[in-house]
């Protein structure tokens, strides 16, 4: 079983208890806090099931996280970096051709996949983030 890889729009909502410590340390990696009540009510996509911790106690992405995710994650950046990245005509382009490639995994991917393309047009010109809970 993995966890549920989604992309948001809006800011990242840092959870308020972290401001002094923008950061904490999962496995020997920053990350950034997120207030996990604001992110569940922004607009949001579930892509599909993956799992970054086997991927990283393995070492063994192509395993543990589909292709379709790994070219998103490429295009999409991930909560933990505290950036954002503004919804624009390349990167509807890119998540088209991300979410064509291959699940070689035992991860499900959304039977909804298809309309990730028409949910970032939706949102053009916002900024967006990834995240995997």
């Amino acid at each position: 079983m993995g966890c549920d890889y989604t992309i948001h729009v809006g800011e990242i909502p840092v959870d308020a208890s972290q401001r002094l410590a923008m950061v904490h340390v999962f496995m020997g990696i920053k990350v950034a806090a997120i207030d996990h009540g604001i992110a569940s009510k922004q607009p949001s996509f579930r892509v599909g099931e993956t799992s970054f911790l086997k991927a990283q106690l393995t070492g063994d992405r192509a395993t543990f996280i589909a292709s379709p995710i790994e070219k998103l994650l490429e295009v999409i950046p991930e909560y933990q970096s505290g950036e954002t990245k503004i919804i624009d005509d390349e990167m509807i382009v890119k998540a088209k051709e991300a979410i064509q490639a291959q699940n070689t995994t035992g991860y499900e991917m959304s039977q909804s996949l298809a309309k990730l393309p028409d949910f970032l047009t939706e949102h053009r010109g916002k900024p967006c983030y990834s995240i995997c809970w």
